[in-house]
């Protein structure tokens, strides 16, 4: 017995004889007269062909596609808008070349590099001209004290510009001290204050084997309300003179200081790298202070978590919560934990990451919810090459996504600038632009060390091989640019950016506003609409979780599917299989509450979403 044939495939017949004349609906009609039925029965009461499973599978593909095309195309328009609707992009992005020649070497081969054959390589040539004090170059390594930055005394044309790598003097005249430093913002007073190690003292060596230092003189601290001309608050934690057993005796080490604010005890906590003269105490050491100012009493050493200590920072997140991160097991690995909440301690949670990289002077800070870190190899005072590295998790994993450092030379590029980084701090005002904070040792003469200051700058495409993630990140690369001269861009505010959603504005067209802290404008299309998966592919470029951009995707994607099936079949409910009606109902109750909770700021910033809010 001939069964008749369903509705929907009269339909796709009907379809397919307006495209293709009546000879198609012949063809299809004499071919189904002697086939056997296909159904398949998926629930009571309905039915769905292999036609439909065939078709339906096709469209998804052909969706994915485009959605994919739209998605690179909006993340081109975003890179796009980021320099060419922002021109401080296009200024800080300018690097700059420098080129000058390496005097060739005198005489034979230096001894210090024939002895590690082991190691199958020789020192960089820049580096053994940058370790020579003699260099014909020094110069260029570190230029003559006329040339220092003066914010007292600077010509109108120098007037806020940093000089990476020039002498930097404070408002009394003098060099500053604060080498190894951090910079912590005091939101009660507008202020920025920098600390770090007070080095105003001659250089020598321990012994013969040990490193260049400086007796300890304590911590300095700088004030400023422009991150430019900074005023000499004094050494706020001191050395002392006659106690040799004291942690902060002149004989011992004392290292990149850090100090954050404890809301809850109002306190501040300064964090330091405690050691004697052969760096085999390696620890952290804390104190606290009703001021930012200082004094800071000094209370107690110790290795956290029972780990050796040596180069480390702290960090404050967005919901409170410090960290700290530390060089450890013979600086192979860095250690990451959380502090009590008083900051005064160490949580009993403990992760190690960058496993046997050799890693150390870790810099980090938080953008869209992610977590950036810029690291430096273990060298000693000799500069070598940087690494940068991102995390969804302060708490690992992290991820290497290569060298930062752009501009200037290849040899620059490898030894960071001939600097160490010690501190990144955000760009007033301009969301996704940083300052990196390095020191340019000089272990000739440590006092006379140097601060390299440049702009860094979050986005485009990583270009480092990736562990965790299976070459396909969620995140931007970060960008370091070296400039001769540069300055901070006018006009900085710190206000909220808009994401403008409009193609134009056209007579007859909607356009919506979203709320878009720290993002470029951007403008897509709909007209007479808003069209969703349009939307959301340029937000979820812009920082969405995996876990969350992933889910709206799908929603998007088999939501769509189900109605495009229904728009070219005119299909109804009833017609389509339950599994796949109940999937697509789903998906866009789905899709509809994560888009619920973007909109009204619900969704977590802490996981890095986006937090958007109607205007």
């Amino acid at each position: 017995m001939k069964r008749p044939m369903s509705n929907f495939a009269s339909q796709a017949m009907r379809v397919l004889s307006a495209l293709f004349g009546d000879k198609t609906e012949e063809k299809m009609g004499m071919r189904n007269k002697y086939r056997k039925p296909t159904t398949l029965h998926c629930n009571a009461g309905s039915r769905c062909s292999a036609f439909t499973i065939v078709w339906s599978f096709m469209g998804c593909l052909v969706l994915l596609h485009l959605i994919s095309v739209f998605q690179k195309d909006a993340a081109d328009k975003v890179n796009y808008l980021r320099t060419s609707n922002r021109p401080i992009y296009l200024e800080l992005e300018t690097v700059e070349e420098d080129n000058f020649q390496i005097p060739p070497p005198k005489g034979k081969r230096s001894p210090h590099a024939t002895r590690n054959p082991k190691k199958n390589r020789r020192t960089h040539p820049i580096v053994d001209e940058f370790l020579n004090k003699k260099s014909q170059i020094r110069h260029v390594f570190f230029p003559d004290k006329r040339t220092a930055i003066d914010p007292m005394n600077s010509a109108a044309n120098d007037s806020f510009y940093y000089f990476p790598g020039r002498v930097w003097l404070d408002t009394e005249g003098n060099p500053i001290q604060a080498h190894g430093g951090g910079i912590l913002y005091d939101e009660r007073s507008g202020t920025y204050y920098w600390y770090g190690e007070y080095k105003d003292g001659p250089t020598y060596h321990a012994h013969k084997k040990g490193a260049a230092r400086v007796d300890v003189i304590g911590v300095g601290c700088y004030s400023s309300k422009d991150l430019w001309m900074w005023k000499k608050e004094g050494i706020v934690l001191a050395a002392k003179e006659t106690n040799e057993t004291h942690d902060l005796h002149k004989s011992k080490v004392l290292e990149r200081p850090k100090v954050i604010y404890n809301e809850k005890t109002g306190k501040y906590v300064m964090w330091m790298h405690i050691d004697d003269a052969n760096y085999t105490k390696a620890s952290v050491g804390i104190a606290t202070s009703d001021y930012p100012t200082g004094p800071f009493d000094y209370l107690y050493s110790k290795r956290p978590h029972g780990f050796d200590s040596r180069d480390m920072t702290i960090f404050k997140d967005d919901d409170g919560i410090a960290y700290v991160m530390y060089s450890s097991e013979n600086n192979s690995v860095l250690h990451v934990g959380p502090l009590t909440e008083d900051y005064l301690d160490v949580a009993h949670v403990m992760r190690r990451i960058l496993v046997g990289q050799h890693r150390e002077a870790p810099a980090l800070f938080k953008y869209e919810g992610t977590y950036y870190m810029i690291t430096s190899g273990c060298t000693g005072w000799a500069p070598n090459e940087a690494m940068a590295h991102v995390a969804e998790s302060i708490m690992g994993p992290w991820e290497t996504i290569g060298n930062p450092c752009i501009g200037g030379n290849k040899m620059f590029q490898l030894t960071t600038f001939l600097a160490q980084s010690t501190f990144v701090i955000p760009m007033p005002g301009h969301p996704g632009a940083f300052i990196f904070m390095a020191d340019r040792w000089n272990p000739a003469d440590l006092r006379d060390s140097r601060y390299v200051w440049l702009p860094l700058l979050v986005g485009g495409p990583v270009d480092g091989p990736l562990e965790y993630s299976f070459g396909f990140p969620r995140w931007s690369r970060m960008s370091i640019y070296w400039h001769r001269k540069w300055r901070l861009p006018n006009g900085s505010s710190s206000s909220t950016k808009c994401l403008s959603l409009a193609r134009g504005k056209q007579s007859g067209e909607k356009v919506v506003k979203l709320k878009l802290p720290s993002s470029p404008s951007l403008a897509l299309a709909s007209r007479n609409k808003l069209d969703l998966p349009l939307l959301l592919l340029p937000l979820l470029t812009e920082g969405l979780t995996r876990k969350a951009g992933m889910a709206v995707m799908i929603a998007v994607v088999v939501d769509g599917l189900g109605t495009l099936v229904r728009a070219i079949w005119g299909l109804q409910d009833w017609q389509l299989s339950a599994t796949f009606h109940a999937v697509s109902s789903a998906a866009t109750s789905l899709g509809m509450a994560f888009l619920v909770c973007f909109l009204s700021g619900v969704h977590g910033h802490r996981r890095g979403g986006l937090g958007l809010a109607w205007i």
